[in-house]
């Protein structure tokens, strides 16, 4: 997965103009689209249909996500972040999943993800 800036539209004129690159330094093309998926968000969610791009060079195909969400993640980086940071400061697994709207195990998942899962007490 590639992340990218930018509306659909901007990611599509900068797929024609051969201007998005692969990380093995080819030029991606566009490639169909990824199934349709649900991102959450502060605000609420919303639905989201990723571009494909397959590269030039290497023949690779990616999905093309925003900027503001993880790879293989479900929710906006802006919640996980918050997550994160609320665990630093010592803050209850339960109590932070439950202002999230997520579950314990999502969140330890993250912390284990980034290094932080058995760094802080548990609670």
């Amino acid at each position: 997965m590639v992340t990218v800036g930018g509306d659909a539209a901007s990611v599509e004129r900068r797929l024609a103009a051969g201007v998005l690159r692969c990380p093995c330094g080819g030029v991606l093309a566009p490639w169909s689209y990824a199934a349709w998926r649900r991102v959450i968000t502060v605000e609420g969610g919303w639905e989201l249909r990723p571009r494909r791009a397959r590269c030039r060079g290497c023949g690779v195909t990616h999905v093309l996500l925003p900027t503001r969400l993880f790879s293989r993640r479900q929710y906006e980086a802006e919640i996980i972040w918050v997550c994160v940071v609320a665990r630093l400061r010592g803050a209850c697994l339960a109590s932070i999943a439950r202002r999230a709207g997520c579950a314990v195990s999502t969140l330890t998942g993250w912390l284990a993800r980034l290094g932080g899962g058995r760094s802080r007490p548990r609670g």
